[in-house]
């Protein structure tokens, strides 16, 4: 069973929060419930319990979470001027995206980092010791695919964003070697 790192959980609670702030401001009274279950995965982050305990609580959380109904799955943000509502909902689904990232992808034990919407730094090992990396991206037709560092080279099309990031370990592990 996978288990999250405190970074991975840091970067977790990070995203829960700009999401709960969302669903405070502009929710309602209809998604309190879905405020709630945020703000308990972030008290669970905080907690003392061990990384198997968090990951499993979190794990065990975020489809329901993201399920229909009062979930993210149907979550709207509604103001009156179209641009801004525009702005607001697609940043909020680019953090829903980072968050199943997160969540729901296998990194191989390497470091993921959001550069903008469908764009993402894939990390051989940690952003923080400057390591090998790719940049993951979404095309136009939702085709996943990574670009070797400084768009030396481009990988073919992926179903999956978990696809694209087993070849570009793979890729990585290899040009390591």
């Amino acid at each position: 069973m996978k288990i999250l790192t405190l970074n991975e959980l840091e970067d977790i609670k990070d995203i829960y929060t700009k999401i709960g702030n969302k669903v405070k401001k502009y929710g309602g009274e209809n998604y309190s419930g879905l405020f709630d279950t945020i703000c308990d995965q972030i008290r669970c982050i905080d907690s003392e319990e061990s990384l198997s305990s968090k990951t499993n609580y979190i794990l065990s959380n975020f489809e329901r979470i993201c399920s229909c109904g009062y979930g993210l799955g149907n979550f709207v943000i509604f103001v009156e001027d179209k641009d801004e509502r525009i702005n607001l909902n697609e940043e909020l689904q680019s953090d829903i995206s980072y968050l199943s990232l997160r969540i729901d992808t296998n990194l191989h034990g390497c470091e993921v980092e959001y550069i903008s919407k469908d764009t993402y730094r894939y990390y051989f090992d940690s952003k923080d010791n400057y390591s090998c990396y790719v940049t993951i991206k979404k095309d136009s037709v939702h085709n996943w695919y990574y670009e070797r560092v400084n768009n030396v080279s481009k990988s073919g099309f992926f179903q999956s964003i978990q696809e694209c990031i087993d070849f570009a370990y793979q890729d990585m592990i290899s040009s390591k070697l």
